[in-house]
């Protein structure tokens, strides 16, 4: 019997793409803001940031303001791992 894995592949690739590129970011930013703030080596919180960010309209006002975030938090742990692998993407 034959399966057709392609069809079923490509439904779900058009879903997934549709998923992020419809959706609106604002929220989960400020959900995963409150989990960095409550432990800042929370590294999945760091890859979810990750996820919005780079997923989420980009201009150099985006790239500045991130860049004075992740440092600000690195200043809090400067041996966390989290916020450095996260500059670099």
């Amino acid at each position: 019997m034959c399966s057709n894995n392609s069809g079923i592949q490509y439904i779900y690739f058009i879903f997934c793409l549709y998923f992020v590129m419809c959706r609106d970011f604002g929220d989960e930013l400020s959900y995963v803001n409150l989990l960095i703030s409550m432990d800042v080596r929370n590294n999945s919180a760091w890859n979810q940031r990750y996820f919005v960010i780079s997923n989420s309209p980009f201009s150099k006002d985006t790239l500045n303001s991130e860049l004075e975030y992740t440092w600000a938090n690195a200043e809090v742990a400067m041996l966390n791992e989290s916020p450095w692998n996260y500059l670099r993407g």
